[in-house]
């Protein structure tokens, strides 16, 4: 049996043990932090957390350095950061991409929800359903109902097999229960000017570039794929507005740590990429790409990416999209 003395020590020793996570935690952090970007330089992805990710830097003082490691649409990366140190000093850049690739080919090593902490959704860019000016509808309404009365006539554009406007359009399909048929392009651009040229007659474009063609006369929009109408679109209604309350899609990005990561360090780096968001000058660099900030918390987070994938699964289950 151990005496007063001996038991005193043990207790003291096992206090201590618990109070060195929570003491690493208060100092965190102590040195450079590196945030894997799986997807290449110069993209929407990576333009979008940069200016967030500078600010961050300055308000935990240490550099934040992000690392383009791209490779199997996202995969490469995400794997790599699923296996770093649970520590806060290596995290990933989560994008709506990396969870339609995870619905339409799940990569078996790792998996976005068992292996990583969320800590919070960064920015969002919202959808818009653009047609060419030839389609004979000027509403959402009109454009349902022209598709119902004409199956399988309507073509639809999207920048490749499992896209974000590839899936948007069989989720449309699904729930309007209307007939498109699909035409895949080797990238957003070529598919925007085959829209333009007429050669298909509708796509899901991002506002930002859906925008001046829209202003031009070039392409008409329709309705937009978010929550709220966009105050750059105003007169533009919302499919819900149609009934149509999940057909919601928007080119977001956020952050993950791997799992096991201490909750105060999430909860550190939540707070900092809050801040980052409210600063103006990092909100009028996301402006000029369009995208919108959104704090938040990592539960809610969390619950996107529940949501998201479901929903993705769903549609390539039903639409039985295959992977190329």
């Amino acid at each position: 049996m151990m005496d007063r003395r001996s038991l005193l020590a043990a207790g003291a020793a096992a206090a201590g043990a618990l109070a060195l996570p929570a003491a690493r935690a208060q100092a965190y952090p102590d040195r450079a932090i590196k945030v894997v970007v799986p997807w290449p330089a110069g993209g929407n992805a990576d333009v979008t957390i940069r200016p967030v990710l500078d600010r961050m830097a300055q308000i935990l003082g240490q550099p934040i350095v992000a690392e383009n490691r791209a490779g199997a649409t996202g995969n490469v990366g995400s794997a790599q950061a699923a296996r770093a140190t649970p520590d806060g000093y290596s995290l990933l850049q989560l994008s709506s991409s990396t969870i339609l690739n995870s619905a339409l080919s799940p990569d078996k090593s790792y998996d976005l929800q068992r292996d990583f902490e969320p800590i919070g959704l960064v920015a969002s860019t919202p959808m818009v359903l653009e047609v060419h000016p030839a389609v004979p509808a000027r509403t959402l309404a009109e454009f349902i109902a022209y598709a119902k009365a004409n199956p399988g006539k309507l073509t639809y554009a999207s920048g490749g097999i499992g896209t974000t406007a590839h899936l948007l359009s069989e989720l449309l399909n699904l729930r309007a229960g209307i007939d498109m048929t699909h035409i895949p392009y080797q990238g957003g651009a070529p598919a925007v000017a085959d829209l333009i040229g007429g050669h298909v007659n509708l796509y899901f474009d991002v506002l930002p570039t859906a925008l001046p063609a829209s202003r031009e006369g070039r392409v008409r929009i329709l309705g937009i794929a978010a929550a709220r109408r966009s105050p750059k679109l105003p007169e533009v209604p919302t499919f819900a507005e149609l009934g149509l309350a999940d057909t919601v899609a928007s080119v977001w990005v956020a952050m993950l740590a791997p799992k096991g990561t201490p909750p105060a360090v999430v909860a550190r780096l939540n707070d900092a990429m809050n801040r980052a968001l409210a600063d103006p000058g990092v909100r009028q660099r996301l402006d000029t790409i369009g995208a919108e900030p959104t704090p938040g918390t990592p539960e809610q987070l969390s619950a996107l990416m529940r949501v998201e994938f479901d929903k993705w699964s769903e549609v390539v289950r039903r639409a039985r999209i295959k992977a190329q």
